[in-house]
């Protein structure tokens, strides 16, 4: 069975700052980003219960994203996947941001 992603306004402008970021580093680095990470969101559509809880209500769950240093953090909510944040897992972008 194959979820429908929501994405919140907040995870929205997580990428939107991520892809800044990199396209600020290399020209195509962003648009590389933003493609690792929609590959994540489908796998995350076809199999989300595949990954931890970072919470202990077990609500929360969190999927890196190949190649860079993010976070997807998301919940199983009926038949949806809501995507809450892309966030930065290296300390020297959470700084930048």
């Amino acid at each position: 069975m194959a979820y429908t992603l929501v994405v919140t306004e907040g995870a929205k402008l997580d990428m939107e700052e991520a892809y800044a970021y990199y396209e600020q580093q290399q020209s195509g680095l962003g648009e590389r980003f933003l493609s690792c990470l929609e590959e994540r969101f489908i796998l995350l559509s076809e199999h989300p219960e595949y990954y931890s809880f970072i919470d202990g209500k077990q609500v929360l769950r969190d999927v890196v994203v190949d190649k860079f240093p993010y976070l997807v953090i998301y919940a199983i909510i009926d038949e949806h996947v809501r995507i809450y944040a892309v966030h930065p897992t290296h300390k020297r972008q959470m700084n930048e941001y």
